[in-house]
């Protein structure tokens, strides 16, 4: 039993008597995707622009961000150094950055093709591969205002 989907997502349900034990569980599916430079590039910029407005709509400062990404995702495949790293620059130009490659990323589970609003999900971490997980740092911009002029002790 399997079927297609209109993006090209072959789905293959489980049996519903699998063994927890073993590790397998019920209601599974396996997604195999076609990954390619453009989509990932396209995908990683509308999640990262989706974030930056939400920052400009909600007024919150942003003061730094982390980046995780898969040791896989270098020259090689994008065709350019540090392609992560560059998009991120180009929504966040004056963003501190610091990060790693890494074997595996920890984060709430990626989803290909996701809606923008999925980049702030929180929650369900999961292990996943050829992925890049930021974490960026953001307060209220009142909050961040009141920091510097030394109200917030009051």
């Amino acid at each position: 039993r399997y079927s297609f989907s209109t993006r090209g997502v072959l789905l293959i349900p489980l049996e519903d008597d699998m063994d927890e034990g073993n590790g397998q569980f019920d209601d599974c599916e396996v997604c195999f995707y076609r990954i390619d430079r453009q989509t990932c590039e396209k995908d990683l910029e509308q999640l990262l622009v989706f974030v930056q407005g939400q920052c400009e709509e909600r007024e919150e400062e942003t003061l730094g961000a982390v980046m995780f990404t898969c040791c896989a995702r270098v020259e090689d495949f994008f065709g350019r150094s540090y392609a992560d790293v560059k998009q991120f620059q180009a929504v966040f130009p004056s963003l501190p950055l610091t990060g790693i490659w890494s074997n595996g990323e920890i984060g709430p589970l990626a989803l290909a093709e996701s809606a923008p609003e999925q980049a702030t999900r929180t929650g369900n971490a999961s292990m996943q591969g050829f992925t890049t997980v930021f974490g960026i740092f953001r307060v209220p911009a009142s909050s961040a205002y009141a920091r510097r002029l030394g109200l917030d002790a009051l």
